[in-house]
């Protein structure tokens, strides 16, 4: 299995810091801490990345959170089916 297969099977998680390669735990939201105290960089899961998208971009589209986070199609449209994600209809004349 290579690394993007096992990113996918287990929504992105991360097992250690990309910065300093410490142990990470959960915090909430998608969100995980790093263990070092001269650390403490925040890695996140798919969802983390997706909330954090959406919370600077705005309301988008899956196509364009995909496009822009890597993260498959897939997994944020599970996200919507689970009820972890609304998905809004613009009206689009107004």
């Amino acid at each position: 299995m290579n690394i993007l297969e096992k990113q996918t099977e287990n929504d992105g998680r991360p097992e250690v810091c990309s910065k300093c390669g410490a142990r990470v735990q959960y915090k909430s939201h998608g969100e995980y801490i790093c263990v070092n105290e001269n650390c403490k960089n925040i890695e996140r899961d798919y969802f983390g990345k997706i909330r954090n998208y959406l919370e600077n971009n705005g309301p988008s589209s899956a196509t364009a959170i995909a496009a822009e986070t890597g993260i498959p199609i897939s997994k944020i449209t599970g996200y919507i089916e689970e009820g972890r994600l609304e998905y809004s209809r613009r009206n689009q004349n107004g």
